[in-house]
């Protein structure tokens, strides 16, 4: 084997190697033995690869920059050669089918199709509005109609004393106040327009708020207070979530990650991951680092709720699978 050859088998083995490497660090596979590693091992090593190198993966700016930069110390750790271009999700779909792109980030309305073979997609992460009110509020679950008439101003139920709900007592007079985040969290709110106002305005009276923390300081002030957010906030006290349902006949469910990939709660969207088939054997590291524990902590950052690790685990072997 003259130097040339040895160079192209190094370049060649180097993802397996990385598979193994991912997969210590993910904990995903724990009773996958050594000879199982050693199998796949070889099975990339002869596999062809069409990327040259360099593994271009585009979707949704709504990642924000926090999770490019974040992507991007993931791969150069790994040393895969990745090129990232977070633009916009149609963009990034249109980069993918013209086959300039391997991998896709995408977030697609709701009712919008995915592509189909030769493309193989998977659900990473959602997107999901969260209600949030305070702990001793008596209020067990919230239906659509009730949501658009407490922060809808087109609504045909206009909400504004808890007692419309049906709450008794001291809170029965109390005023509901309505807020909504105008940060880095606006996706969930415009999330709910669409879903719960279909694409209506907000009323005038809620309040958007700058920042986590000050919808959080005013929450803790005014317990008439409900509020619109994408994430359950570490340092939330003295709240809690409401669990919500389409209509009177539905069940309502909470905004639980098992919940989210059920199906069950209905304020949510995903984020897919799209690959193509053809590039999987080449990109089968850096998929299972996107379906990793590490990459799931930085969604849960950016105020994602990563899929439940067993059923990330589940995807990665329908992956390994597609290699064989």
């Amino acid at each position: 084997m003259n130097l040339c050859d040895f160079a192209s088998v190094a370049a060649r083995v180097r993802p397996a190697i990385r598979v193994a490497r991912l997969e210590k660090c993910n904990g995903l596979f724990q009773g996958t033995n050594a000879m199982h590693t050693l199998l796949l091992s070889f099975l990339l090593l002869f596999l062809p690869t069409a990327l040259g190198g360099e593994l271009r993966v585009v979707g949704s700016d709504l990642l924000g920059p926090e999770f490019a930069t974040a992507l991007r110390d993931y791969a150069r750790r790994n040393e895969v050669d990745l090129k990232l271009e977070l633009e916009r999700s149609r963009a990034g779909l249109s980069k993918l089918k013209s086959g300039q792109a391997e991998i896709a980030l995408l977030v697609l309305p709701t009712g919008e199709s995915l592509p189909s073979a030769p493309w193989h997609s998977v659900t990473l992460a959602y997107h999901a509005t969260v209600v949030l009110v305070a702990a001793d509020l008596p209020l067990t679950q919230l239906r659509f109609s009730q949501l658009a008439g407490i922060f809808g101003s087109n609504s045909f139920a206009n909400c504004t004393r808890w007692g419309e709900l049906g709450l008794g007592g001291e809170w029965a007079g109390r005023t509901i106040t309505p807020q909504a985040s105008a940060s880095g969290a606006r996706l969930s709110t415009e999330l709910f327009r669409h879903l719960v106002l279909h694409d209506g305005p907000l009323k005038s009276l809620v309040v958007q708020q700058d920042s986590m923390s000050a919808l959080l300081r005013k929450m803790v002030v005014d317990q008439g207070g409900i509020a619109l957010v994408s994430a359950v906030p570490a340092d939330a006290k003295d709240l809690k979530t409401v669990p919500v349902a389409m209509g009177e006949r539905d069940i309502a469910f909470g905004p639980t990650p098992q919940n989210l990939h059920a199906g069950d709660y209905p304020l949510c969207l995903p984020l897919w991951l799209v690959v193509r088939r053809d590039a999987i054997p080449a990109s089968f590291a850096f998929l299972r680092l996107l379906l990793g524990d590490e990459v799931a902590a930085t969604l849960e950052r950016v105020q994602l709720s990563p899929v439940p690790s067993m059923a990330r685990n589940q995807v990665s072997f329908e992956l390994e699978q597609l290699l064989r």
